[in-house]
């Protein structure tokens, strides 16, 4: 009985019947209930129903639409995250001799300098406990030279 009412106005055939959706809906609601009800559909009736999906409908709209925004947001934190994490990811060809590593183009770098331009991480340089005792030797050694040098040169 609703749609035929709704056939002969027409507006099946028009766009302008999705933007009236939610309240053709609402006062095809009132009306079933107070005909099952037994109630007579007074105009303060039809007037609720027409305000009511008007404050629900853009309110809803909103808050769906403020949540999708939301999730976009925290899905490219997730993607850069996820890029980052792919990027650090498999295998590293380094050179066993003077471990630089090689990049995608070819080209060989420093640890420090691959790592800093993957990742955020930025280096101190210090020595470890074994190099320190080796640097020292090493150096402990060329002195040593340096010193016998200067002796057979005089």
């Amino acid at each position: 009985m609703v749609f035929k009412m709704i056939e002969k106005i027409g507006l099946m055939k028009t766009s302008i019947f999705l933007s009236f959706l939610p309240l053709i809906i609402s006062l095809i609601i009132v009306y079933i209930s107070y005909t099952i009800t037994g109630k007579e559909v007074t105009s303060m009736s039809l007037i609720l129903s027409l305000v009511i999906p008007s404050i629900i409908s853009p309110l809803a709209t909103y808050i769906f639409l403020s949540l999708l925004n939301k999730l976009k947001v925290i899905n490219n934190r997730l993607e850069n995250a996820l890029k980052e994490v792919k990027e650090l990811s498999g295998m590293l060809p380094i050179c066993s001799c003077c471990k630089k590593i090689r990049d995608d183009n070819g080209y060989w770098s420093q640890v420090e300098e691959y790592l800093s331009k993957k990742t955020d991480v930025l280096f101190s340089h210090s020595l470890c406990p074994i190099c320190f005792e080796d640097e020292s030797k090493r150096i402990d050694e060329f002195l040593e030279k340096r010193e016998k040098l200067k002796i057979k040169v005089l």
